[in-house]
């Protein structure tokens, strides 16, 4: 991500743990009663930035279909992006078939040209013609199936560049994720309104904290905080 959400993201755990107990006692006084301006207003600059980053997600979508069309004419762009991928691997797959099929015909082609050959090697009577004529051909049929190969090794670099896509989306997927449940946590209020300890809703906070650096989040954690909050 780009500017000032991805600079959020990436903050220091000191930086990060400045503003969770503010944070945490704007939700405690909401559940309180406490509806003073200043917890409102942070609990309403909470949800801004996390409208913002979704903002971003959709922009860093629309940046990564540029760079794809760039790379290639014949990957498809839309706004519905695994739609896409999942239709233009279906045809990379077929393309790759469709080679490989060729490059299979050509191989059989191969054979009668080498047969004779071993033929007239055996015999003892080797015609120079003849010979030339089945050696060209031998290594026309060659020629081809290098260019064959050649086809299928594109379409597996197509192939990467789908991957590179959907981790793009996977990362900010995850990226919304995490800013959902943080902000889930810092109410710190249960369906049904019952209230979650302070102390409790700074433990998942910072272990919220520690899951996003990694390439995934770990699921026990999503699974216990929207259990935690009745979801």
């Amino acid at each position: 991500m780009n500017g000032s959400l991805r600079m959020e993201s990436q903050m220091s755990g000191g930086a990060e743990n400045q503003n969770l107990q503010h944070l945490i006692n704007a939700a405690r006084a909401v559940t309180d009663g406490g509806l003073k301006k200043g917890v409102n207003a942070e609990l309403y600059k909470e949800l801004g930035d996390l409208a913002k980053y979704l903002n971003e997600m959709f922009r860093t979508l629309q940046s990564a279909e540029s760079d794809m069309r760039e790379a290639s004419a014949q990957i498809p762009l839309g706004r519905d992006q695994l739609s896409d991928v999942t239709q233009f691997t279906e045809q990379a797959a077929h393309r790759i078939l469709e080679y490989a099929e060729k490059a299979i015909e050509k191989q059989r082609s191969l054979t009668p040209s080498i047969e004779l050959l071993k033929a007239m090697t055996a015999s003892g009577s080797m015609d120079p013609v003849k010979t030339r004529e089945h050696l060209d051909r031998i290594s026309s049929l060659l020629n081809d199936n290098k260019k064959i190969l050649v086809d299928i090794v594109f379409a597996l670099e197509f192939q990467d560049l789908t991957a590179q896509r959907l981790r793009k989306i996977e990362t900010a997927m995850q990226e919304a994720q995490s800013r959902i449940l943080r902000l889930i946590i810092t109410f710190g209020i249960k369906v049904g309104g019952n209230a979650v300890p302070v102390d409790k809703q700074e433990a998942m906070l910072t272990e919220l904290s520690e899951s996003s650096k990694t390439e995934r989040l770990e699921q026990g954690l999503v699974d216990d905080i929207l259990k935690e909050f009745g979801f």
